[in-house]
Formats: C-alpha cells, structure tokens, sequence
C-alpha cells in the first residue's frame, strides 16, 4: 500500500513538470493561429487648439491592442505646415507586448520657435508592427488628421532679468546697458513706461521703439545717498509686459556740521534787518553738497520764518574737512510779534533734504547724533511807524496862469525807535521844495507846488514814501482850467404889428423939387460901436421896394449904450434925438407908396385930357 502510494505521487509530479507545459505550448499554440495579429489607433488629439511661437505642443495618442494576442507595435508622428511641408517628424515610439484588449497612452512634443510660421498645421500618426516595417495596423492621414493653430505673435527679450549698478561714490554716474530682442513672429513694439527717475536717468530710448534696442541706464549725478538704492524698470509691449529689478549702493561717510551760530546784535526793532553768521563743516569722507537753512520761532512757540518753505535754502559745495561761513539777513515785519526770537540752523543733502546732517530742532536727532545744539536768542521790541497828514492832497480847482499853494504834508514818526524814510517818487507836474534831499532821518515834511505854465486839464498822482516804519502814498491832484470869455449880445428886435390900411389923404409937398426915386433910399444904420471884445451887429432895417399895398415896417431898436460921437457927417443927436429921427423916417417910407399912388393916378387925368 506504501508502495502504491509513492508510485501514485511520482507520477503526479512527472505529470506536472512535463506533461502541463506540453498542453499549455500546446493551446498556446492553436490560439496564435485563431487570427491575425491588429492594431489601432482609438484617440489622437493636441492638448490645445492655438498656440504661440517659442511655446510646446503636446500631442496625446492612444493606442489599442483590438487583435487576439499580445503584440508589439512602432508608432511615429508627423506635422505639416500651412504650406503642406513636413515641418516634424517625431521618433519611433516602440510599445512592447501590448496583451489583447489593453490600451496605452503616448505622449508626443513639439516646440515652436520665433521663426515658426504663422497658420494652421496638421498631425498625422502611423501604427505599424514593430519587426516588419511595412506592416501597417492602422494610420490618420493629412485629410483626417488633427490640426491646430499657431499665431503670429511678439515676443520680447531681455539680456538681462536684474540690474545691479553696485557701489558707486556721489556725484559718480556709472551704467549698465540692457539688450531688447524679439524672438517672436511678429513686429514687437514696446516702451518703458516706468523707471525711478530718483536715482536713475533713462538716456534711451525714449519713446515708443519697434523690435531690436538697447535700453541705456545711468545713474544720476543728485542720487540720493547713505542709503541702498533700488527701483523697478518696466516695459509694456505687445509681447508681454516684463518688470527688472534694480539696485546700487552709494560708498562713503556722508555728514555734515553746523561750526557756530551769532547775531549782529541782541536787541532789534520792528522794520530793521536781523543779521545772522554761521559756518558749515563737511566732516565726512566724500564731497557733498549741503542745503543750509535758518529757521526763527516766534514767542509763543510759533514758526516765524522758514528758509526751505521759502525758497531761500543756501547751496554749498564742501570737499571732506572743509568749512565755509555764511550770512544770513530777515527783514522784520513791521506787525512782528514783540518779545524773544530763537534762531535754528538745519543742514541737509542738497539733493535729497530728508536726509539731514545737523537740526538743533529735533531733539531725536541731536539725541541720536550726540550733537550740540546751537541756536541764537534775539529780542524785538516795538518799531518805527510812518504816519503822514493829510493822508491826500487837492489843489483845487485854477485858472491857467495863476499861481496856486504849496501842498505841507507832515512826517511823523507814532512807534518806537528811529524813523528812515525815502521820498520815492512823485508826479512830474509838481516841484519838490522840501525836503532838499530823497533820504531823511526823524519827522519833517514835504512842500510841493504845482509847476506853471501847465495846460489846461485835470492832474493827478501820488508821493510815494518808503521807511522803516511802513511805506505811504499820499494822493495829489488839482484842476486848471481856462478864463472865461466875453460872448456878443443879441439886438433885440420888435415883433411887427398889423396896422390898419391907409386911407387915401392928401400927399403935402415935398421939401424939393426933385422927383422922387424909384425906390425909397434905405434908412440910416441904428447899429451903434460895441467894445472891442463885442461882435458888430449888423443893421436890422432893410429897404422896402415900392407896392400898391401899405408895407409895415417892424421897427428896430438898439441896446441904450454910450456910443462915441462919429467924425464927420451924420447923425450928431444925443440917444433921445436920434429915436425921433429914426421915427420921421419910418414914417415917410410909409407914405411914399402912397404918394407914388396918387401921383400915377393925377398923371393918367391929365393925359386924357
């Protein structure tokens, strides 16, 4: 039975080693000959649809064992261009013992360059046994194949991502260069649009700029110092916006001191001029240049007078262990608070004022900098104070010709101290007459006359005055006019009155036997002489030509003004007898039409006879 047993596992075990793998090959070998050997591409794609020059394309295949045992394949990929020429073809991807019904995903890359056309492309992909070449499972050819986009775009480089200008002493100006380029496919145009102008100067280029330039940087001769320097260069394209960080470092001990710090004198009033003297020390190991600046606190703790916040900060230019004395002058207002002024002294980098030197005002910095402060005590008392009277002068109104006063304005000192005053200007229709000289000292007064012979017309102007005690206009004016002048008086004439018609009446005879005129003779002049200043008047009766119609005549009359008696013939009767006349005349020439009548008449009887 043992034996049995033993014989029985023998044979098990012979079974197993040979007999199993036998059948196995066996099976093996009947499944390879079930069917061909297959292959296939199930998916094919690029990771995006557009790209840009200089970046990678990723292109995804995946491939599928669809046959009935297991298989080794070879894979290959190729891309055209927009014009149809192959401008990649990648490496055989060999894919070994792939079993039936598996999948496996290869990755293909390609990278595009600044030269890179611009246009769509086009993948294509082989699947083909990996010993017989010419054994093709399956492939995506440029009809079907997968496409993708690559634009026409800019792209912008640098030489260099950081400037660094290093450590560099005041005043000097080192630079540092940077190459621009375009490693894209299209124009690149670009511009800096910010650098720190603090520190660095921008010498080109300036403006927009297309492609390839050189960016030249300098650093500034007024950089601010004793402290690390840094900033940020921007530049916008249509490539991209880059950003490049720069840095330096000004070298060197940078200070400065205040050597001493008095006044011309203690005590000053309101109007004078404070004088003050101080003297500045480099005592660093690098030129500078200083920004010196006085400040006065009024009592009260107020600020009364600020150099930088003026404008009247003093520049000096000091070597190391140089010093230079300065002066310093304020012109006291004339409404100054009274009472104690302190005057401060500040030194500072010209080229950067917060960065100070020496500052008696800040308690911090002297405490920081273990350095004494120096100030100076002033007082201001009350000053002079420039009042004149009158306050405005008029001559009035005169004639031409005529002489008029003299205008007395008074001078007077109303505040404290010593009055200076300053005859500055006046109108040149006027003379000075005191004082006889333009500077004066104390009170006094001015005389001023008008000059002669001035043209008729309205005058006016001002005397200007300047002190210490405040400055004065004092306005002046007057009037000239011309003389009046004689004007003629006119004759008065009597309004005529309607008469009655004459009657018919016997004519008496004539005083001679002349026959009578054909027109009555005019009747005497009644103009009289009138003064020589006076117009003549001319006569106002005029000869009336013979009618058959009475003619009224309006009388005339003269003014009743003493006449000088005529040489010669005429009219010699005083002023009553000379009106009786004037009135037989008038009536004669109103009976002459009717004599005329008369006489025509009797001379038309005899005729007829």
């Amino acid at each position: 039975m043992k034996t049995l047993s033993k014989i029985a596992v023998m044979g098990l075990v012979f079974g197993l080693t040979f007999v199993l793998p036998g059948l196995i090959a066996v099976n093996s070998a009947g499944a390879f000959q079930e069917g061909p050997a297959s292959g296939k591409i199930s998916l094919f794609r690029a990771d995006r649809r557009v790209y840009i020059p200089r970046t990678t394309v990723i292109f995804n295949i995946e491939v599928e064992n669809d046959g009935p045992t297991t298989q080794d394949y070879q894979l290959t990929m190729v891309a055209f261009g927009p014009s149809g020429d192959e401008v990649f073809r990648s490496n055989v991807e060999r894919i070994k013992l792939l079993p039936a019904g598996e999948r496996k995903l290869v990755q293909f890359q390609w990278s595009t360059s600044s030269r890179t056309e611009a246009g769509v492309y086009t993948l294509t992909a082989g699947l083909r046994d990996i010993a017989q070449f010419d054994v093709v499972f399956d492939s995506v050819e440029k009809e079907d194949g997968i496409r993708f986009e690559v634009q026409a775009k800019p792209l912008i480089f640098l030489s260099d991502d950081a400037v660094d200008f290093g450590d560099f002493l005041p005043g000097e100006t080192p630079g540092q260069n940077i190459f621009v380029s375009n490693i894209g496919n299209a124009t690149l145009e670009w511009s800096i649009t910010r650098v720190p102008d603090d520190w660095v100067e921008l010498v080109s280029p300036v403006g927009d700029v297309r492609d390839t330039a050189t960016i030249v940087l300098r650093i500034k001769q007024d950089a601010p110092i004793n402290r690390k320097l840094s900033g940020e260069l921007v530049i916008e394209s249509n490539g991209g916006r880059r950003e490049i960080p720069l840095s330096g470092k000004v070298r060197g001990v940078f200070s400065g001191d205040l050597e001493r710090l008095r006044a011309a004198k203690g005590l000053y009033r309101q109007g004078e001029t404070v004088a003050l003297e101080y003297s500045v020390e480099n005592d660093g190991t690098v030129p500078l240049d200083y920004s010196a600046s006085v400040t006065l606190i009024a009592p009260g703790g107020a600020v009364a007078y600020d150099g930088v916040a003026v404008g009247e900060n003093v520049r000096i230019s000091l070597e190391p262990g140089a010093f230079q004395p300065l002066n310093f002058a304020w012109d006291i207002p004339l409404d100054a608070p009274l009472g104690f002024y302190e005057a401060y002294v500040t030194l500072a980098y010209w080229f950067d004022l917060d960065l100070v030197f020496y500052d008696a005002l800040d308690p911090a910095f002297l405490k920081a900098s273990s350095k004494a402060a120096i100030s100076q005590l002033i007082e201001i008392k009350e000053g002079p104070l420039l009042v004149v009277d009158p306050t405005e002068w008029d001559y009035g109104a005169i004639l031409v010709e005529r002489e008029t006063g003299s205008a007395n304005i008074m001078i007077t000192n109303a505040g404290g101290g010593t009055l200076e005053w300053e005859l500055v200007s006046w109108p040149d229709w006027i003379d000075i007459a005191k004082p006889t000289t333009l500077k004066n000292v104390g009170g006094g007064n001015i005389l001023a006359r008008v000059r002669p012979s001035l043209p008729a017309g309205e005058y006016s102007g001002a005397i200007r005055l300047e002190s210490n005690g405040g400055d004065i206009s004092v306005p002046i004016s007057i009037s000239i006019a011309l003389p009046a002048t004689a004007t003629p008086v006119p004759t008065a004439t009597a309004e005529p009155t309607s008469t009655p018609s004459p009657t018919a009446t016997p004519v008496p005879p004539l005083p001679t036997s002349t026959p009578l005129p054909s027109r009555p003779p005019p009747p005497p002049s009644t103009s009289t002489p009138v003064p020589p200043t006076a117009t003549p008047v001319p006569p106002t009766a005029t000869p009336v030509p013979p009618t058959a119609t009475p003619v009224i005549l309006a009388q005339a009359t003269v003014e009743p003004t003493p006449t000088p008696t005529p040489s010669g013939g005429g009219c010699n009767a005083p002023l009553g007898s000379v009106s009786l006349a004037s009135g037989l005349v008038n009536g004669l020439l109103l009976l002459a039409p009717l004599g005329l009548v008369v006489g025509a008449r009797y001379g038309r009887r005899r005729s007829k006879r």
